[in-house]
């Protein structure tokens, strides 16, 4: 999962937020430095990777482009699924998308001091180009397809992404509707003993 997925799934604290957004630029060293609230939205956002990582349903959908995108169809559903999720938010959250997205920019920007200078300048511009709401348009994707080939060293396929799985759409939503479900409940799990742990 992407960007929006993970700040969907865990969006009730402020740290859970930066901690979720924080997890791909962070080295384990710097973890300790960390407030506990962000440590737990790293723990979530790792949780909500390793539950996308071992779902048989995202296996399906990666080898459905393992043909032509090689060892990046599994970054590409990856992104996919924020763009599945962006597309059919009202089904899954009664925020609308502009205002929850806006509420996450609000936060990020409030706490841009708990996150590490060289991942500040990416922040500013998540917050103020708005990303999170690109994630429904096919131009945002196609945008995000092309900046990550700009920066992957190896040869791919990475621009012909979107229409790779407009081929097999049906069979992503569905996977999508399949196994987002199942995501949350996994991660209300989570968040619950999370708060358990706190009063303990």
């Amino acid at each position: 999962m992407n960007f929006l997925a993970h700040f969907a799934l865990a969006p009730e604290e402020e740290g859970w937020i930066v901690g979720n957004f924080l997890t791909d630029f962070l080295r384990k060293k710097n973890e300790a430095e960390l407030s506990k609230e962000i440590r737990e939205g790293v723990f979530i956002h790792r949780q909500i990777d390793w539950f996308t990582d071992n779902h048989p349903v995202v296996d399906e959908c990666i080898l459905k482009l393992h043909s032509t995108q090689g060892k990046y169809a599994s970054v590409i559903v990856d992104i996919l699924f924020d763009y599945i999720l962006a597309t059919n938010w009202d089904r899954y959250n009664e925020v609308p998308l502009l205002e929850f997205s806006n509420k996450i920019n609000r936060i990020l920007i409030k706490n841009i001091q708990n996150i590490p200078p060289k991942v500040q300048p990416v922040t500013q511009r998540m917050t103020a180009a708005n990303w999170l709401t690109s994630y429904e348009k096919e131009s945002g994707m196609r945008y995000a397809f092309t900046k990550l080939k700009e920066r992957t060293k190896f040869d791919n396929q990475l621009h012909t992404a979107f229409d790779d799985f407009r081929q097999y759409e049906s069979f992503f939503t569905e996977a999508f509707h399949e196994f987002y479900p199942e995501l949350y409940e996994k991660i209300q799990s989570v968040k619950t003993t999370l708060r358990s742990e706190r009063k303990s």
